[in-house]
């Protein structure tokens, strides 16, 4: 499966991109602090497997459009926040081997 999402991602490099820009540009806020925590929990990429189905889905119609990006985004945004949520929930410490958010930031 590995190497399936590795491939995908190679032949998707150019939109996978534009996605992150798009990320990013979503994620951006005023509260430095929140910048922070977000520029630390999103450093830790997984496999980013729901942006790159959404991004593979638009490929059926044609070619990604801004919707498609924002689709991406908020996807994995929901996948980050349902993460962070377990951790606090679960009282994790660490997460891929990495100290959770809630461990260096406390849950409020």
């Amino acid at each position: 499966m590995k190497n399936i999402v590795k491939r995908i991602s190679f032949e998707l490099k150019d939109e996978i991109s534009q996605y992150e820009l798009y990320l990013k540009k979503m994620l951006d806020s005023d509260v430095k602090l929140i910048n922070t925590v977000l520029n630390y929990v999103m450093k830790i990429k997984g496999k980013q497997f729901r942006p790159l189905l959404c991004l593979l889905c638009s490929k059926l119609e044609g070619e990604p459009n801004e919707k498609t990006y924002i689709s991406a985004a908020s996807v994995e945004m929901l996948h980050v926040a349902t993460l962070l949520h377990d951790d606090v929930v679960d009282e994790s410490d660490l997460r891929r081997s990495w100290p959770t958010s809630n461990s260096i930031w406390k849950s409020k």
